[in-house]
C-alpha cells in the first residue's frame, strides 16, 4: 500500500478529473472505488445522481450495470462447470429447443460489426418497413455445426444485438421490439422465451468463425435456469450475492431503495434522442457556455433499452444475463475481490483457482481475434470479459493480465492481478461505455499503482 501523503494526492487528482467532467456537463455525477489487498485504497465521488431532485452522488448509489452484468453471468456459468453440471462443448440446443436446426444469414457472410447496441429499436423497425421473420429466414444457409456454450462465453456464436446494417441484427431488433411491447403488460416475455426466440433467428455468421458482440450472455442466463432448475436471479442471489454480501445487487430494486438509484442521462455527444444533442457547444473539449445549466445540458432518459425496465421495483420476467443487473460500488468490488482471490471470499469457495485462471486468459482463435482487435486493440477476450494482452497497443494504460468489462451507461470494472487491485466506477450516461472520462481515471490509477 502507498503512503498517506501519496494516496491523498492521488485522491485529489481523481476527484479533480470527475469534478471537471461534471463542471463541463459531460456527466451528471460519478463515483469511483479502488481497493487493493482487500482494503480501500481510493474513493471519490462528484456531482449528482439525480439533477432534478437535487440528490448528490453518494457511495451507496445504485447503478444499472447493463453489460457489466456479463462477468457475473460468466462466473455463474463457470460455477456450474466446476460442479460438473455443464460442459462448454454442449450444444445450446440441448437446453433450448429454439436453437435446433439453426440457419446462417447468407446476406451477412463476410460482414462483421461489433459495438455496443445504441440504435433505437423503433427506428430500426421503421427503416426496415416491417421485415417479417419468414423473410429473414429465406436467404439463409445451414449451420456448419451447432452453437456451443463456449461460443456463447467467447461471443463467437453469431448472435447479434439489434443492428440495422445486417439481417441478423434486424432480426434481433424484432425480438427486442416484441420484448418492449410486452414489457409493462401483464404478460411480459420471460428469460427462456426470449432466448428461444433468439435461437430461431438466422445467425450473423457460422458458429466459431468470427467474434461479434451480441446477445450470447442473455442466452447463457437461460441455460443457467435450465441446468440449475431455478430462475436465473434466484441462482445468482443464493449462490453469489448472499454469500458475497452483495445486498444491493439484483435484477430489481425494491421500493425502499428506489431513491438511491441514479437517473440516466442522454449523452449530448451521442444521444439516443436527437433533440438531446447539444449542437456546437463542445461538450468534452471544454466547459459549456456559461448560460447552460447541467439540467439543460444533460436530460434524463427514462429508457427501457434492451428490455430493462427503467423503474423496476419487482422481479422482472426477463432476467437479462447481458444487461439486467443493478449494483453499487462496494457490492461489485466484493465480486471482483472474490475473483482476485482465486474464487474465494471470506471463507466461502465459489470457484476453483484454476477455473478463475481459465476464465481470465484469452481464448480467441486468430480469425476471431482479428475481429475483436478491430474494436479493442491490445486485448483478448474470454468468459465475457476483456483481457489485456499487449498493453502498449491499448488506449488505456494498463498491465498485462488485467481483465474486466464496462456497461452501456458508463459503469466500469477492472481487476488488476499484478497489483492485487479492483477498480469500479459508477455513472449513468447513455452510449458511453469506456469513454474519455474512464480512460483519464484509469490512467491516473495505473500511474499511482505503478509507483
Amino acid at each position: 500500500m502507498g503512503d498517506e501523503r501519496n494516496d491523498n494526492k492521488v485522491t485529489r487528482v481523481l476527484r479533480e478529473v470527475l469534478d471537471q467532467a461534471v463542471e463541463n456537463h459531460e456527466i451528471a455525477g460519478a463515483n469511483l472505488l479502488v481497493t487493493q489487498h482487500g482494503s480501500q485504497r481510493w474513493y471519490v465521488q462528484s456531482g449528482m445522481r439525480n439533477i432534478a431532485q437535487h440528490q448528490p452522488m453518494t457511495r451507496d448509489t445504485i447503478f444499472r450495470l447493463y453489460s457489466m452484468s456479463k462477468p457475473v453471468t460468466a462466473t455463474a456459468v463457470m460455477m456450474l462447470i466446476d460442479r460438473g453440471l455443464l460442459d462448454m462443448g454442449d450444444p445450446v440446443s440441448r437446453f433450448l429447443p429454439g436453437f435446433a436446426h439453426q440457419k446462417v444469414s447468407a446476406e451477412d457472410l463476410g460482414i462483421v460489426t461489433s459495438d455496443i447496441p445504441t440504435e433505437s429499436l423503433g427506428d430500426i423497425a421503421r427503416r426496415e418497413g416491417g421485415e417479417s421473420q419468414e423473410s429473414l429466414r429465406e436467404n439463409t444457409v445451414p449451420i456448419s455445426r451447432d452453437v456451443t456454450v463456449k461460443d456463447l462465453l467467447t461471443m463467437t456464436s453469431g448472435l447479434s444485438y439489434p443492428d440495422s446494417s445486417h439481417a441478423a441484427g434486424r432480426g434481433a431488433a424484432r425480438v427486442f421490439d416484441e420484448i418492449d411491447r410486452n414489457l409493462l403488460t401483464d404478460h411480459p416475455l420471460g428469460t427462456l422465451d426470449i432466448a428461444n426466440r433468439m435461437g430461431e433467428l438466422p445467425l450473423h455468421f457460422q458458429p466459431g468463425s468470427h467474434w461479434m458482440y451480441g446477445t450470447s450472455a442473455d442466452v447463457l442466463g437461460a441455460i443457467i435456469e435450465v441446468v440449475s432448475g431455478r430462475r436465473f436471479g434466484d441462482f445468482l442471489r443464493t449462490e453469489l450475492f448472499e454469500p458475497l454480501e452483495m445486498s444491493d445487487t439484483g435484477f430489481f430494486v425494491p421500493s425502499g431503495k428506489q431513491q438511491r438509484v441514479a437517473a440516466v442521462y442522454d449523452n449530448p455527444l451521442n444521444p439516443m434522442q436527437p433533440e438531446n444533442a447539444l449542437d456546437g457547444i463542445g461538450v468534452g473539449s471544454g466547459p459549456l457556455k456559461a448560460k447552460e445549466s447541467a439540467e439543460a445540458a444533460l436530460r434524463e432518459m427514462a429508457t427501457n433499452h434492451l428490455g430493462i425496465r427503467y423503474h423496476g421495483e419487482t422481479d422482472p420476467a426477463y432476467q437479462s444475463g447481458g444487461a439486467g443487473l443493478l449494483s453499487t460500488l462496494d457490492d461489485f468490488s466484493r465480486f471482483g475481490r472474490m475473483l482476485l482471490q482465486g474464487g474465494e471470499y471470506e471463507g466461502n469457495r465459489f470457484l476453483s483457482p484454476g477455473s478463475v485462471e481459465a476464465m481470465t486468459r484469452t481464448a480467441l482463435l486468430p480469425p476471431q481475434q482479428r475481429d475483436y482487435e478491430s474494436w479493442q486493440t491490445g486485448y483478448g477476450y474470454n468468459f465475457l470479459m476483456r483481457v489485456l494482452e499487449r498493453p502498449g497497443e491499448s488506449s488505456l494504460l494498463g498491465v498485462k493480465g488485467e481483465y474486466g468489462w464496462d456497461g452501456w451507461l458508463g459503469t466500469y470494472f477492472c481487476n488488476i492481478p499484478h497489483d492485487d487491485a479492483t477498480v469500479v466506477m459508477g455513472l449513468q450516461l447513455t452510449n458511453s461505455g469506456t469513454f474519455s472520462v474512464t480512460r483519464k481515471i484509469k490512467n491516473v490509477i495505473f500511474s499511482a499503482l505503478s509507483r
